[in-house]
C-alpha cells in the first residue's frame, strides 16, 4: 500500500514536471516567434539603410577621386610653372631662385598631404 502511494506521488510529480516543461517550451517558442517577426519587420529598413550608406560611401570616394585628380592637374601645372621660373631665376639671382623653389615645394607638399589622408580613410571603409 505504501508502495502504491509512493508510486502515485511519483506519477503526479512527473506529470507536474511535464506540465512545467511544456509551459516553458511554449513560452520559449512564443518568444522565438516574436523575435522572428521583429526581425522580419526590421529587415527592409536595415537593407535601405545599408544601401543608402553604401551609396554615400561610393559618392564620397568619387568626390575624393575627382578632387585628387584636380589637385594632380594643379600640381603638374605648378611643376611646369616652377620649371619655367627656375629657368628665369637661374639666369638672374640664384638665392632668390632657391627661396621660391622651397616655397613652391612646401605648397605642393601641403596639397598632397591634405588630399591623401581623406582618400585613404574612405577607401579603408569600402
Amino acid at each position: 500500500m505504501v508502495r502504491l502511494v509512493c508510486a502515485i506521488n511519483i506519477v503526479f510529480a512527473l506529470q507536474a514536471n511535464q506540465k512545467e516543461a511544456q509551459k516553458a517550451k511554449e513560452s520559449a517558442l512564443a518568444q522565438l516567434e516574436e523575435e522572428m517577426c521583429l526581425l522580419k519587420a526590421t529587415e527592409p529598413a536595415n537593407k535601405r539603410k545599408h544601401a543608402t550608406l553604401h551609396l554615400k560611401i561610393e559618392t564620397d570616394v568619387q568626390c575624393h577621386k575627382d578632387e585628387l585628380q584636380r589637385l594632380e592637374l594643379e600640381l603638374s601645372g605648378l611643376k611646369v610653372s616652377l620649371e619655367a621660373s627656375q629657368l628665369n631665376l637661374h639666369s638672374t639671382n640664384p638665392t632668390e631662385s632657391r627661396f621660391m623653389e622651397d616655397q613652391l615645394k612646401e605648397c605642393l607638399v601641403s596639397y598632397i598631404t591634405r588630399m591623401t589622408i581623406p582618400v585613404i580613410e574612405i577607401v579603408s571603409l569600402v
